[in-house]
């Protein structure tokens, strides 16, 4: 099987429609943003959500959120979290 490369370049397609692009956001970014959303949230409970509350009884168990060290067998999301410390 032939492998076909792309028409257009990406970044071409993530310009605003105004500047000849389909203004496409990169999932890379907005992946990122919502991780760090997360770790805003978890630092910054004023609203005590249930997700952060979670994450520290389970997941942090009273240990800082800064120097734990990310477990093997954690999950995909809380690895990623971890990573962008």
């Amino acid at each position: 099987m032939r492998t076909t490369e792309a028409k257009v370049a990406w970044e071409q397609v993530c310009l605003l429609k105004k500047e000849g692009g389909l203004r496409i956001k990169r999932i890379t970014k907005s992946n990122k943003i919502a991780l760090l959303k997360h770790i805003w949230n978890l630092c910054n409970d004023s609203d005590g959500s249930i997700w952060s509350t979670w994450i520290r009884s389970n997941l942090l168990r009273g240990r800082n959120f800064w120097t734990i060290k990310a477990p093997e067998n954690c999950s995909w999301a809380w690895g990623k979290i971890l990573k962008l410390r």
